[in-house]
């Protein structure tokens, strides 16, 4: 599992994501952002914390715009409304619980 982050290049455009782990109680995806790569609005099923890895990245949650630099996290409740941008080339990590 140790650096399965940098294994996922960045894209020209958009971007680019993969499973890292899946459990019975959690799943952990790893995106690697061009800039201005965008995940559109979508909601998450379960608890969820969202952590900048690498550039800086506008988050919205629920309306309310959230932006984050390398090592910045972000908790969402189950169903909360949100979007990413990159606003630079970016990387993100989600660790979703299945629970």
């Amino acid at each position: 599992m140790l650096g399965v982050f940098q294994d996922v290049a960045y894209p020209a455009e958009g971007f680019n994501g993969i499973i890292a782990h899946e459990s019975d109680c959690m799943l952990v995806r790893a995106f690697a952002f061009a800039k201005g790569g965008m995940l559109k609005e979508h909601k998450a099923p379960n608890c969820a914390i969202a952590t900048c890895l690498e550039g800086e990245l506008d988050f919205t949650l629920e309306g309310t715009l959230h932006h984050m630099h390398a090592g910045d996290f972000i908790f969402m409740a189950p169903g909360a409304v949100h979007e990413v941008l990159a606003t630079t080339p970016a990387r993100l990590e989600v660790v979703v619980s299945k629970h």
